[in-house]
């Protein structure tokens, strides 16, 4: 079973974050646009609901929270 979701970063330096860690690019409020999951048979199940909401924090320490 594979689960995926589809978040957005709230700044606008994306070059400079191609150059970094993925921990480092983590850093920062991402917002939820969607999150579907993949089952073995291939069907998708849209865990939240065809428009879900959410925030997720990630901090440099590797702390996080979502709403």
């Amino acid at each position: 079973m594979h689960c995926g979701g589809f978040w957005i970063v709230h700044d606008d330096i994306r070059c400079a974050r191609q150059k970094q860690s993925l921990k480092e690019q983590l850093v920062g409020t991402w917002t939820l646009l969607s999150w579907e999951q993949k089952k073995g048979d291939g069907t998708n199940v849209k865990r939240y609901g065809t428009s879900p909401k959410g925030i997720a924090f990630f901090d440099e320490a590797g702390n996080t929270s979502s709403l």
